[in-house]
């Protein structure tokens, strides 16, 4: 009976492993890299790729980790198939994408002032909008009279 048991859960243990490493196959087909710039860019080794995409070595919970926070992969998609391919993004990395480092510098500086400088410079900020403004609208003028 243990012989029946162990079959079985190397058949099931298989249909899995296959079932990751077509999703593995997938993900890299995906991410346009050949397997050893994923195996780079994640810091999998290549032979240990090359070893889960033929289905001859289970990924490890270590691996699974640096493929899917390298490469933004959903891990309940890679497990299971359920889900989207990649995760969405963080919020951190969009409000990073958002605020450039010249305006983070800009606003650090900013916040070192006191109150009565920042109001100084927001009113200097506001007037050169003014007058870009009115430049703008004077160049508009320009070209309906021009």
């Amino acid at each position: 009976m243990s012989t029946i048991l162990l079959q079985t859960n190397i058949k099931s243990t298989g249909i899995i492993q296959m079932n990751i490493c077509t999703r593995l196959r997938q993900a890299i087909d995906d991410s346009g890299m050949n397997i050893r710039e994923f195996s780079e860019s994640t810091g999998v080794p290549y032979v240990t790729l090359q070893q889960y995409l033929a289905g001859k070595r289970s990924p490890a919970t270590e691996a699974l980790s640096k493929i899917c926070i390298q490469t933004n992969i959903n891990i309940n998609w890679l497990l299971t198939g359920q889900g989207e391919m990649h995760r969405a993004p963080q919020a951190a990395n969009d409000a990073e994408k958002e605020l450039s480092r010249r305006q983070a510098g800009m606003l650090e500086l900013f916040n070192a002032l006191d109150e009565k400088q920042q109001r100084e410079i927001l009113s200097v900020a506001e007037e050169k909008e003014r007058l870009n403004r009115m430049e703008q609208e004077l160049g508009e003028i320009r070209k309906k009279l021009g």
